[in-house]
């Protein structure tokens, strides 16, 4: 018997030992918090530098992306040259009308071209992770035959202008 109420008065002990270890550390850091949260300067450091942080990921970012203008013409060049870097000819590229849709303004188009699986791919990948905004909202995938290489494509999509306030 005495042996067991040593067993649980050990227990006992070192459960509420751990427990205000627990709270007291729990405190100091509710504490540290507090004093860098009522401290303006530290949190003018702490913007700072993730300000700094931003504009270093920003930049990685669009390192070695080749920049082109917001507007139709620009949106055509980046599909253009993304089609030649993966080996696609268009048949067609045309513009669809698009909506302004609150601060984000679309310019809607259409591409019609014919490539294998490999090259279609490689082609929606790119433009999807470019440095321009792209969304297909359509694809078509089509072929005349069943040992056809070559596939017939259609896609519609839309490249999306930002707002000044938000690309800064």
């Amino acid at each position: 018997m005495a042996i067991a109420a040593f067993v649980f008065l050990y227990v006992v002990a070192t459960q509420i030992i751990d427990g205000w270890r627990e709270a007291f550390r729990s405190y100091g850091e509710l504490v540290t918090r507090r004093q860098i949260a009522l401290n303006p300067e530290q949190l003018a450091v702490e913007k700072s530098d993730l300000e700094a942080r931003k504009k270093i990921l920003a930049a990685s970012l669009v390192r070695g992306v080749t920049h082109y203008d917001e507007n139709q013409t620009g949106v055509f060049a980046f599909l253009s040259a993304s089609a030649q870097k993966v080996g696609v000819r268009f048949e067609s590229l045309f513009p669809l009308a698009a909506p302004v849709t609150g601060q984000l303004k679309e310019i809607g188009f259409k591409i019609i071209f014919s490539a294998d699986f490999h090259h279609v791919g490689s082609f929606v990948n790119l433009i999807e992770t470019g440095s321009v905004l792209v969304r297909l909202k359509k694809l078509e995938i089509g072929s005349h035959s069943a040992t056809a290489r070559e596939l017939e494509v259609s896609a519609e999509g839309a490249a999306y202008q930002l707002p000044r306030i938000v690309q800064e």
